[in-house]
Formats: structure tokens, C-alpha cells, sequence
């Protein structure tokens, strides 16, 4: 029973210096957006645009994950998409969010001597970008 449990030890010892240098060749830090405006309505907003900061010295960029957080969703009512990775390892972003037709907001489209017509305009809600990114030693 000793050998085995020598032999367990200096394994737990192999995997705790595996993780501890795993650890200082890579380096995983997030980001995120200001809040932004869905569209009005059903219509999308503008194009937000993203960049994060350059990688720290010493880093390059190994992996990229994004999530919207917030009233959208990327691919539900949400559209977002990486533009490019810059020789500083800063990743720029896009998105774009949907607005609300659910509910009734009233906006007056024309007065005359017929009447007022309205139209619904929707409402608007908040999202950001959440970005994710693994750096590894270069």
C-alpha cells in the first residue's frame, strides 16, 4: 500500500505542475460592450461596433467566444459577427439588435381632416456584447 499511494502522490504532484504551467502559457480574459438600443419596432438597429484591447504583451490571441446578454440573443433577434483580428491581438465585433412589435406604442402618422392615424412603433430594449478571449504565450 505504500508504493501505491507513494505513486498517487507523485502523480498529484504531476498534474498540479501540468496545471500550474498550463496556467502561465495561456491567459483568458472578458469584455464587454456598452449597453446598446434594439431598433424600434421590428426594425433592427444600426451596427454596433466592438473592438477589445490589444492582447497583453507577450500574448497572442488562441481562442474567441461572444455572447449578446441582455434583451437579445446572437442568431434570436440578435445579429452579431467578428470583423477582423488585428496584428495587436484586438478582435473588432459587430451586432445588431431587433426592437419590439408586441406591444402597442401608438405614434400619430398623419392628421387630417379624415382624422389621426396611427401607427405602432414598437418599443426598444438593451443588450451588450460579451466577448471572450484566450490568450497563449507567442
Amino acid at each position: 500500500m505504500r508504493g501505491f499511494a507513494k505513486h498517487v502522490v507523485r502523480v498529484v504532484i504531476l498534474l498540479l505542475l501540468s496545471a500550474v504551467a498550463y496556467g502561465q502559457d495561456s491567459s483568458t480574459k472578458t469584455y464587454f460592450s456598452p449597453e446598446q438600443w434594439s431598433g424600434q419596432g421590428k426594425a433592427f438597429s444600426q451596427w454596433y461596433t466592438f473592438t477589445t484591447p490589444a492582447a497583453p504583451a507577450g500574448y497572442v490571441v488562441a481562442d474567441v467566444k461572444y455572447e449578446l446578454q441582455g434583451d437579445r440573443r446572437c442568431h434570436s433577434w440578435g445579429e452579431c459577427r467578428e470583423v477582423k483580428r488585428n496584428a495587436d491581438g484586438s478582435v473588432v465585433f459587430q451586432f445588431r439588435l431587433q426592437g419590439h412589435d408586441e406591444t402597442f406604442h401608438p405614434v400619430i402618422t398623419k392628421v387630417d381632416k379624415d382624422g389621426i392615424t396611427f401607427q405602432n412603433a414598437g418599443s426598444k430594449a438593451t443588450s451588450r456584447l460579451a466577448v471572450t478571449i484566450t490568450y497563449r504565450k507567442s
